[in-house]
C-alpha cells in the first residue's frame, strides 16, 4: 500500500471509480467533520423543499448500479450484504436531510444563488461584469468609508464603516460597477462563505450571512484594495429555481472593512515554473532550503524529484540534479549531520526504510545510500522527519511521523476531535557509526503515538531540559512533550489550554516581542460548522461534548508563550485564527519592523464549481463510518464522490493564501492581496528565506492545482519592499564532532526589544525551512548581544554585532566570524 500513497498531496482520499490505482492518491485537506443536533423548528416549506432536493442529491444510488470494487487482495467485496447496508445508509441520510437538517438544506438551497452568480464571477472576463448582474429587483446597501487606522511606514490605510447606508437598485448597481470598471477597476478574487441562516418565522423573512472576501486593484494606478467582512442577505419568501439570482431580495455590504494601499507590491514573481512529479508519484515534495554549498545562500532542493535550485546574482535560478544515485520515490526528507562530520547528510524515506547518503565536503551528495531503519508492517506513510539532539549526547537524533488518509477503505478518523487510530510514529536514537534505537517506548511511555501527523519538531519550548517535542495532527491538534533533560519525555499538552484543531503545520516565533517563543499551529475552519452552530443543530453519536464540533474547525491557533512556563491565547490568537483551509505556513519579519509576520498557503481542491463538498462530511459523513474499514461505508463513500467531487464541486477550494502582517504585537491584518502575494491558488508548501541575502524575506509557494488539468507549480517571489528599517540575521554552520545546529534558538537583546527565533525541522508541510535566523529591528540601531543556546544548554553570548548584515556562527567558536571574513 505504501508505494499507492506514497507522497499523496492531499489528505482526503479521492475515491476515483475508473481507476483502482487512485484509491488512495489524493489525501485531501481533512474532510470536513463533525456532528449535529437538533433544530429549533422546521417549517412545512423548508421540509417539502428539502425534500425535492434530496431526491436530487440521492436518486442516483437508487438509479444506478454499483461497479465492482476489489480489496486489497483482489476481491470483489460487493456482495449481497453489502448491497443491503448501503441502502439502509442511504436510507438514514436521506431521513436526516429531510428531518433534523431541514432548516440546513434550506440554506443550502438559498445559498446557491449566490454561489451560481460567483461562479459566473469566476468565468467571465472582466469579472465585474458579472458582479454587476444582480437579480431584477435586487437591491444592494453600501456604505461611506471613514480611516480608523495607518500603518504608516507601509502607507497602508484601514477603513470602517460609517454607518450612512447608500442603496442601489439593479439599474443603478450595474451603473455604479460600469464606472468602476472605466475608472480602470478591476476584480481580481471573490469569496462568498455562507456561516448564518435564519429560518422564516412570524412574518420575518429568511436572511443569511456571508463571510466576504474580494481583492480589487485599478490598472491605472497602483492602488489595491481588500474587502472584507460580513454579507447580509435577505432571501424572497417566494421559492424560485435552484441557483436563480432572483432568489436574493436585498444584499447589505455596508458592514464590510476596507484595507488598502496605493504603492507598487512589494513582492515580484522572479521564478516561474511547473514541475511534472515522477512516475507513480503524486507530488514533487518534499522541499528542503539549506545552504548546502555554505556561500551563504540558500539553496532549493524539491528532493522527490532529485532537483536543486541554486541562485545566481543576475537574479536567476539553475536547476542541476541533488544526488549522482537518487534513492527513487520517497515520502519525506531532512537535511542534517548524523555522524558528526561536519557535512550535512541527506536522510529520507522510501519504500523500502529509512536511508541516509552521507553528504561530501564539496556539498554534493555523491554516495550510495544507508540504510538507517528497514519498513515493516507498521510503516506506511510518513509523512515528516524531524531531528535534534534530544538526550543532549552530541548528536541528531530523529523523529518519524506518519499520517493515515481519510475515507480509506470506508474508514474515519475517529473521533474526528481527539483522533489517535493513525499509523505509530518513531522516535529514534543516535547511537553513532549510522546505527539508531527506537525508543519511542520508553522515552514516550504515554504518547498519543498513533496520531494523523502532518507535522512535528524538537524545539526548546520551556527555555529548560533541552528539546522538546511538538506533534501537529490532523482531526487533534497540537501534542505537547517536555524534555527531562535526558531525552525522556512527558506529556504537557494541557499547558496549550484548548489544543483542538484540525492541525496542519506549525511555525515558532516571537510574536508579541516579550523573549519568549510562541507557536503558531494552522488549521481550517468550516462554514458548514458556522452555519449548524448559528442554528443549534446538532446530530447524536459522535460526542457528548457538542462544543467540541466549534472548537475543532476554529482555525489557526496562536499559543503565545507566559511567565508560568505555559501558553495562553489571546485577542492577537484571535486575529490570525480564521484564514481558510491552510496547509502550509511559515513566520518572518516581511517588513522589518521588528514583529514577525506570518504567510499562509490555503486551498485543497478548486474545481469548476465553487459547490463544496465541506458539508457533506458535518451531516453524513463521520456519522457513517468509524476508525475500521468497512466494505459498505467505503462504497457509499465512492458513489458520493463521483456524482458530486467528480462532477466539478470543489473541496475546500478558491481559497486565498493570506499574509497577516503583525501590528506591534496587538493584532494581526491581512495584506496578501495588496503585497502580490493572496493568490487563489491551492497551495501546498510555504517557505520563507533570503534567497539573495539583501536582508529582506523572500517567500516561495508550491501549488497543488487538479482543475482544469492537474499540475504542480513552484512560484519565487522576490521582496522589493522600500524599507528603511534595521535588521540582523545568522546563518548556522556544522562543525566537526558536533550536533547539527538544529534545535539552536538565538536571543537578540536592542535599545527597545528582545526577540527571540529558533532552527527546527518538520515545521510546515513537508518542507525543512533554512539554518539561518532574521530579526527585523524597526528604527533601533544596535544589537547589544545576541545569545546563542545549544542543543546540549551551552551558550554563546555575541556583544555588539553590525547590524543590516548576516553573520555566520561557527559551533564551537566564541567569536563571530562575518560572512565576508
Amino acid at each position: 500500500m505504501l508505494i499507492q500513497i506514497l507522497n499523496a498531496p492531499n489528505r482526503i482520499l479521492n475515491l476515483d471509480s475508473t481507476s483502482p490505482k487512485k484509491q488512495f492518491e489524493k489525501v485531501g485537506n481533512h474532510m470536513d467533520r463533525d456532528q449535529a443536533g437538533t433544530p429549533k423548528a422546521r417549517s412545512a416549506q423548508a421540509i417539502l423543499a428539502v425534500f425535492v432536493l434530496s431526491l436530487i442529491v440521492y436518486g442516483f444510488l437508487q438509479t444506478n448500479s454499483l461497479s465492482p470494487v476489489l480489496d486489497s487482495n483482489g476481491r470483489n467485496i460487493i456482495n449481497p450484504s453489502t448491497r443491503d447496508r448501503v441502502k439502509k445508509i442511504q436510507i438514514e441520510e436521506r431521513r436526516q436531510t429531510e428531518t433534523l437538517w431541514a432548516n440546513e438544506y434550506m440554506a443550502q438551497h438559498l445559498g446557491r444563488s449566490l454561489e451560481r452568480w460567483w461562479d459566473r464571477i469566476n468565468a467571465s472576463s472582466p469579472r465585474l461584469q458579472a458582479l454587476a448582474d444582480i437579480g431584477k429587483t435586487t437591491t444592494v446597501l453600501m456604505n461611506h468609508w471613514k480611516l480608523h487606522k495607518t500603518i504608516a511606514h507601509l502607507n497602508i490605510e484601514q477603513f470602517i464603516s460609517t454607518g450612512n447606508n447608500l442603496s442601489y437598485d439593479s439599474a443603478a448597481w450595474k451603473s455604479f460597477i460600469t464606472m468602476s470598471m472605466k475608472d480602470g477597476w478591476t476584480l481580481d478574487h471573490i469569496e462568498f462563505r455562507h456561516i448564518e441562516f435564519i429560518p422564516s418565522s412570524q412574518g420575518i423573512p429568511r436572511t443569511s450571512k456571508f463571510f466576504f472576501r474580494a481583492g480589487i486593484s485599478n490598472t491605472n494606478t497602483q492602488h489595491r484594495c481588500l474587502l472584507t467582512g460580513p454579507l447580509k442577505v435577505q432571501w424572497k419568501n417566494t421559492d424560485l429555481p435552484q441557483g436563480d439570482i432572483n432568489q436574493i431580495e436585498q444584499i447589505d455590504v455596508s458592514l464590510l472593512e476596507l484595507v488598502s494601499a496605493r504603492t507598487r507590491q512589494p513582492f515580484k514573481l522572479i521564478h516561474e515554473e511547473t514541475i511534472k512529479p515522477p512516475e507513480n508519484a503524486e507530488s514533487i515534495d518534499p522541499l528542503l532550503v539549506y545552504d548546502i554549498d555554505g556561500d551563504g545562500i540558500s539553496e532549493i532542493i524539491l528532493a522527490n524529484k532529485n532537483k536543486l535550485l541554486r541562485y545566481h546574482p543576475e537574479g536567476y535560478f539553475t536547476s542541476s540534479p541533488l544526488c549522482t544515485f537518487h534513492p527513487g520515490l520517497i515520502s519525506t526528507a531532512v537535511l542534517a549531520d548524523l555522524n558528526g562530520d561536519g557535512i550535512s547528510d541527506f536522510i529520507c524515506h522510501k519504500q523500502e526504510g529509512l536511508v541516509v547518503i552521507p553528504g561530501a565536503p564539496n556539498g554534493l551528495f555523491d554516495q550510495y545510500e544507508i540504510m538507517l531503519r528497514p519498513a515493516d508492517s507498521r510503516t506506511v506513510y510518513p509523512m515528516v522527519l524531524s531531528v535534534g539532539d534530544m538526550d543532549r549526547d552530541g548528536d541528531s537524533d530523529i523523529f518519524l511521523g506518519q499520517y493515515r488518509v481519510p475515507y480509506e477503505g470506508g474508514a474515519l478518523p475517529t473521533p474526528f476531535y481527539d483522533a489517535d487510530d493513525g499509523h505509530p510514529f518513531f522516535l529514534l536514537r543516535n547511537l553513532g557509526n549510522w546505527e539508531f534505537e527506537d525508543v519511542t517506548e520508553s522515552a514516550l511511555p504515554n504518547a498519543r503515538r498513533h496520531r494523523r501527523i502532518y507535522s512535528a519538531s524538537l524545539a526548546d519550548l520551556d527555555g529548560i531540559n533541552g528539546l522538546d517535542l511538538i506533534v501537529v495532527s490532523d482531526f487533534a491538534g497540537a501534542d505537547l512533550y517536555l524534555n527531562d533533560g535526558t531525552g525522556n519525555f512527558k506529556v504537557a499538552t494541557n499547558r496549550f489550554g484548548d489544543a483542538h484543531g484540525f492541525g496542519m503545520a506549525h511555525t515558532f516565533s516571537d510574536f508579541n516581542v516579550d523573549g519568549k517563543l510562541d507557536l503558531l499551529m494552522i488549521g481550517m475552519t468550516s462554514p458548514t460548522v458556522d452555519r449548524l452552530e448559528f442554528l443549534n443543530l446538532r446530530r447524536s453519536g459522535l460526542t457528548e461534548d457538542h462544543s467540541l464540533r466549534r472548537r475543532v474547525a476554529s482555525g489557526n491557533r496562536l499559543f503565545l508563550s507566559t511567565q508560568r512556563m505555559g501558553f495562553e491565547q489571546t485577542e492577537l490568537s484571535l486575529s490570525i485564527g480564521r484564514a481558510g483551509w491552510a496547509w502550509g505556513c511559515s513566520s518572518a519579519d516581511f517588513d522589518n519592523n521588528g514583529y514577525p509576520d506570518v504567510i499562509i498557503g490555503n486551498g485543497l481542491e478548486t474545481r469548476q464549481f465553487v459547490q463544496d463538498y465541506e458539508s457533506e462530511y458535518w451531516l453524513h459523513d463521520a456519522f457513517i463510518a468509524d476508525s475500521e474499514p468497512d466494505p459498505a461505508a467505503y462504497l457509499y463513500f465512492k458513489e458520493k464522490f463521483a456524482q458530486t467531487r467528480g462532477k466539478g464541486q470543489s473541496y475546500g477550494g478558491y481559497e486565498s493564501n493570506r499574509l497577516f502582517l503583525n501590528l506591534e504585537g496587538k493584532s494581526f491584518v491581512d495584506v496578501g492581496h495588496l503585497w502580490g502575494l493572496g493568490l487563489q491558488r491551492d497551495t501546498r508548501n510555504v517557505v520563507t528565506d533570503d534567497f539573495n541575502g539583501d536582508g529582506l524575506i523572500d517567500c516561495l509557494f508550491t501549488h497543488y492545482e487538479a482543475w482544469p488539468d492537474e499540475s504542480q507549480v513552484l512560484r519565487i517571489y522576490q521582496n522589493e519592499l522600500q524599507s528603511t528599517s534595521n535588521w540582523i540575521g545568522f546563518r548556522l554552520a556544522s562543525e566537526p564532532n558536533q550536533a547539527s545546529p538544529t534545535g539552536v534558538t538565538i536571543e537578540i537583546e536592542t535599545e527597545n526589544h528582545r526577540q527571540v527565533k529558533t532552527i527546527v525541522t518538520g515545521d510546515s508541510y513537508r518542507l525543512q525551512h533554512a539554518q539561518s535566523v532574521h530579526f527585523g529591528m524597526g528604527s533601533d540601531s544596535l544589537v547589544l548581544s545576541a545569545i546563542v543556546t545549544w542543543p546540549n544548554g551551552r551558550q554563546t553570548n555575541i556583544r555588539k554585532p553590525q547590524i543590516n548584515r548576516y553573520h555566520r556562527i561557527p559551533r564551537l567558536s566564541q567569536t563571530l566570524l562575518n560572512d565576508k571574513e
